[in-house]
């Protein structure tokens, strides 16, 4: 197994370096020349969205809240559905390189500002949580601790890797994660269920107070709505050849993510069941459930997801400091700015080993201060005239509960915040006359 392992790294590594010769512009490190097609695009979005948070994290989660687990891939699967028929054909029409970029183009330098560098603080805990996630699964398959030392291994590999090729490796390497992690987790589905006689002791026990009310609202509006409108499921449509591409993307992307969380929460039930609920469920699965061909089939399965993830997290944080904030259009400079936030993210997962407590905290901070002034001002954009203090002040409003939300663990705050944001949003277009 650690030969493959090798082996692998060595492909990945490869693939940098030849993209290395093939970046020629700033476009092309950041929007891998925006002219993608659709599979290519599809496969990183499917890839990128697959991560630690919804295969190791969740799982973990199933321990408690059983099939209530669905319920995060419900509600990203109706963000993406949506943000095919309202979203997508708009963004790609104003042909911008990020999220913030965006922002620019409908409200102008402060919106792009104030968005980049919320983007910029929330999103390293997510890159943390994916550092996080791997360290633990290579340690499995190197058979040795988790460590210090080996999270900062990992870390730099990865930082390394996304320095020599940019967002073209990126999209390249994410094709070929997707079907090993596509393959790995559907054999592994099968194997457990049809092994298995009792289906039924499997949906027996659903826990009644684990999931409450507030939990689905939350989900519904703070996690689904970073698949409606996250910088890095929409860094899919900047990179994409056309608008159809973009709409097709997301679309057929809702369907897939959706089929494919029923495996995953399928897999955890099954662990649930079956097995000691314990903290980091799958590692152990893989460890004492499965045949040594299918253990490191879905090792690798794993090891592709996290690597998906978190390289695009990483090149779209980067992107959007350098550009929206820096104003820079220097390769190096993007570079230095991975390097820099590869290793602020790898500080943060030493220090916190909570993989989807990470990715909670992160959607808290990020959504309920800019999807909803966001979309407004996308949908709004040539058609109203804009008060911009009051829409920024929407922003400021909702981000400032939403951390809120975070150090004092009171949910409420993310959702009133939330609210708040619509309001000053949709408040700052209020009786304003059409523009000519």
């Amino acid at each position: 197994m650690v030969i493959i392992l090798i082996i692998y790294g060595l492909i990945l590594i490869g693939i940098g370096i030849y993209d290395y010769f093939h970046v020629n512009s700033f476009k092309d490190y950041i929007a891998a020349g925006k002219k993608r097609s659709f599979f290519p695009v599809y496969m990183s979005l499917m890839a990128t969205m697959i991560g630690a948070s919804v295969t190791i994290g969740m799982i973990d989660k199933v321990q408690t809240i059983g099939i209530y687990g669905i319920w995060w891939f419900i509600v990203a699967g109706i963000g993406l559905f949506l943000q095919s028929k309202l979203l997508s054909q708009k963004i790609w029409d104003l042909d911008a390189m990020t999220l913030a970029d965006v922002a620019e183009k409908v409200i102008g330098k402060q919106g792009r500002l104030l968005i980049a560098s919320i983007i910029v603080l929330a999103w390293t805990g997510i890159i943390a949580a994916q550092f996080l996630a791997l360290t633990k699964l290579l340690a499995f398959i190197l058979q040795c601790e988790v460590s210090n030392k080996l999270l900062i291994m990992v870390a730099y590999f990865i930082i390394g890797y996304i320095i020599i090729g940019g967002q073209i490796s990126v999209v390249r390497s994410d094709t070929i994660n997707c079907v090993i992690i596509f393959i790995g987790f559907i054999i592994t589905f099968f194997y457990l269920y049809l092994l298995q006689d009792n289906f039924s002791k499997i949906f027996q026990d659903i826990p009644e107070k684990s999931f409450t009310t507030l939990d689905f609202i939350y989900q519904f509006f703070i996690v689904g709505s970073t698949y409606f409108l996250g910088p890095d499921v929409l860094s899919r449509n900047l990179i994409s050849k056309n608008a159809k591409t973009a709409k097709n993307v997301a679309f057929w992307s809702s369907i897939t993510f959706f089929l494919f969380g029923t495996i995953i929460v399928s897999i955890g039930l099954w662990g649930k069941t079956f097995l000691t609920p314990q903290a980091n469920m799958l590692i152990y699965m893989l460890e004492h459930s499965f045949p040594i061909v299918l253990s490191a089939l879905l090792s690798f399965a794993l090891l592709a997801t996290i690597l998906s993830s978190v390289d695009t997290c990483l090149i779209n944080m980067s992107s959007i400091f350098v550009h929206d904030i820096l104003g820079s259009k220097k390769i190096i400079h993007l570079r230095i700015s991975v390097a820099i936030f590869g290793t602020i993210s790898l500080c943060i997962a030493i220090f916190q080993q909570d993989i989807i407590s990470l990715l909670i905290n992160t959607y808290s901070c990020y959504s309920p201060g800019i999807v909803c002034p966001l979309f407004i001002a996308i949908v709004c954009h040539k058609k109203y005239d804009i008060h911009k203090k009051i829409w920024l002040f929407s922003i400021f409003i909702g981000s400032v509960l939403g951390f809120a939300s975070v150090y004092l663990h009171q949910p409420i705050l993310a959702l009133i915040g939330m609210a708040l944001s619509a309001i000053f949003g949709i408040a700052s277009f209020y009786n304003r006359p059409k523009l000519s």
